[in-house]
């Protein structure tokens, strides 16, 4: 069994990502200039000369005077919104295993059915379960098409019919969660 764990206060849609895909967003400079394409291509999305480029990933800084620092998040974020870069990032074999087999969900934080009841029910949660193929195919489906709050919306909705068994209700989050891993297992 290979685990993949992601701990600590990052967005939940964040956390799925690199449970789905077992990678992690680049942080350093240059790493983000490779993502957009290498120098040329970064220079031509941010509206600076190739030499200040190559400047910013050799000191590993974007300087925040001039509306650089947002120019250069904005290209890279938009980058990581598109669907050619969840498709790249996403390993094909772990995708056709998950889509084959299903994977199984290990949760911990703040959640809860969306439900009439009292608020009760959103509470500190450790979750052990068996998502099946046909769900982790909608959860990886709403990855490549809408991003990562689609994928949140589907593992909600996943979470209702095969943890609670019911699709009457679906599933909410906090915003910030402690863990959540997807697993591989070799048979069900």
């Amino acid at each position: 069994m290979i685990k993949l764990r992601k701990v600590l206060d990052r967005p939940i849609g964040e956390l799925t990502r690199e449970g789905i895909n077992g990678a992690h967003a680049s942080r350093s400079v240059r790493e983000q200039v490779a993502e957009l394409g290498g120098t040329r291509a970064a220079a031509r999305q941010i509206g600076r000369s190739e030499r200040t480029i190559r400047r910013w990933a050799q000191n590993n800084t974007v300087p925040t005077r001039g509306g650089a620092k947002q120019s250069f998040d904005q290209a890279v974020a938009d980058r990581r919104g598109s669907a050619d870069y969840r498709r790249a990032q996403l390993n094909p074999r772990r995708e056709k295993r998950m889509r084959n087999n299903g994977a199984r969900l290990q949760f911990s934080g703040m959640a809860g059915p969306l439900n009439d009841s009292t608020d009760d029910s959103f509470k500190r949660r450790n979750i052990d379960v068996h998502i099946s193929a046909a769900a982790m195919s909608d959860i990886l489906d709403a990855y490549l098409v809408d991003g990562d709050q689609a994928a949140v919306d589907a593992l909600g909705q996943a979470l209702a019919e095969e943890y609670m068994y019911t699709e009457n209700y679906g599933w909410q989050f906090a915003p910030q969660v402690k863990a959540v891993d997807f697993l591989r297992h070799n048979s069900w």
